[in-house]
């Protein structure tokens, strides 16, 4: 699969870093994206795992860090929406 291989190449050079973060603060985000433009990083792989089931972040918040996020994406940038079959109905 090519986009795992993509993800594999980049851990094996360091060069993903993993962060937890809360997508519904907007404080947060806002630091974050000035970090990335200080930086003059672009995004290259954003992994919402479970971030966006409704049980954890409202819709509204998600489409909001969403937007934020293609302000420092790449048109090669990856989105990853994981499913792990998990019942969220709780």
């Amino acid at each position: 699969d090519k986009a795992f291989n993509h993800l594999k190449t980049m851990a094996d050079k360091n060069q993903i870093t993993a962060i937890n973060a809360n997508l519904s603060n907007d404080e947060f985000l806002e630091e974050l994206m000035s970090q990335f433009k200080k930086h003059n990083l672009k995004l290259s792989v954003f992994d919402f795992s479970n971030a966006w089931w409704t049980l954890y972040t409202p819709p509204e918040r998600l489409q909001r860090a969403f937007l934020q996020f293609t302000k420092v994406s790449m048109p090669t940038s990856l989105y990853l929406f994981t499913d792990n079959g998990a019942d969220r109905s709780q």
